[in-house]
Parts: structure tokens; sequence; C-alpha cells
């Protein structure tokens, strides 16, 4: 519903992982099936608000769902998923024994990897130029205030010949970009 006010054209989502955007109504009638399905309650909140026209509802929706306590636990079958996984990416866990610099190696793949993939499904890009310039404004790496030397050390150092990286992620010869891959290693990965 709050579409509208984004001027999108008909069936263009927010972003570029989003599967489907629902309407408020939507989004009610599911959160009423896993109330029933599944034994829960639910409050309808949101983020957002349109102060000039509340008719438009929250930016963004969501709900907070309460087990009923009279409800014995569900029996779904876990064992069958109807999704096939056409790409997976392994966030890194933050140990607190990581050194600065890896921590901040895994924001800068981090980084580097989502704006390949937003130019990827915008632009279909199969390659982006990342200056270090760049990743310097972003305040994940801002904080660790290094210079633009010492990122591209420590990316040419993550993608070294060994590196599970290597093939999607380079320092520029110029070592003032980091070049990223943005094809998804997947047989669908095609934008034709």
């Amino acid at each position: 519903d709050f579409n509208v006010l984004f001027n999108f054209v008909q069936g263009q989502v927010r972003h570029w992982d989003h599967k489907f955007e629902w309407t408020r109504e939507e989004f009610v009638r599911w959160c009423e099936g896993v109330r029933e399905l599944y034994g829960y309650s639910y409050t309808l909140t949101g983020v957002g608000e349109y102060a000039d026209d509340t008719s438009f509802g929250y930016c963004s929706q969501f709900a907070i769902f309460t087990r009923n306590e009279d409800c014995p636990p569900s029996k779904m079958d876990t064992s069958q998923q109807p999704y096939e996984e056409v790409y997976s990416v392994e966030y890194p866990v933050r140990d607190p024994a990581d050194t600065p610099d890896r921590r901040l190696t895994h924001e800068l793949l981090y980084i580097v990897t989502q704006i390949g993939m937003e130019r990827w499904d915008a632009e279909g890009e199969e390659e982006s130029d990342v200056t270090i310039a760049h990743l310097q404004t972003c305040p994940a790496v801002q904080q660790y205030e290094v210079s633009d030397e010492h990122i591209a050390r420590l990316v040419e150092l993550h993608c070294g010949k060994d590196s599970p990286a290597d093939d999607t992620v380079r320092l520029s010869e110029d070592r003032g970009s980091v070049i990223v891959r943005n094809v998804p290693d997947s047989p669908t990965a095609d934008k034709s």
C-alpha cells in the first residue's frame, strides 16, 4: 500500500532481495493463517508512518507473534522443503578474539559483495569496481581509521591463491579499487 508513494512502476519492489511485497490485506490474511494453523496470537504494527495521510499504513509492516499456551506444539513436517537454494552467502560470526584486521576484512567483503549484488540485480554488471575511497565512506569501515593502503593490503592478503574468495574478489592493478564478480554461482544466474 505504501509503495505508491515511491512512484514505482508496476511490479517493482523496494530492494533486490525482496521476492514479493504484500499489501496490508495480504499480510493480515497470512497472519491469520499462521494464527489458525500454529496456535499463535499476533499484533500488527510497523515502521515509518506517512505523517500526511495514515491511509497508506506503515512503510514496513511487521507482526509480533505470541504462542498460545493452550495450543500443543505443531507437528509440521520439515523433512521436505519446497525451496531450492540458488545462491548462498556465509556471513562470519564475530568472535571477540578476532583481530581488528580480520573484522575489517569481513566488513569489506560484505560491503563489496552487497554492492556487487545490487549492481548485478539493477544493471546486470558481471563485475563491479568499488573504489577504496568509496569504501572509506562506509561507517563500518570508517570506525577502523585505517589508510587506503592498509585496506588494499587486507584485500590482497584475503584474496591470495589459497583463498576461497580468489575468483570473486580481487584488488585492482592500481591498488585503488576492489573488483567483485557479481554473477551468482548458480545455473539460473543468466540475466537474459
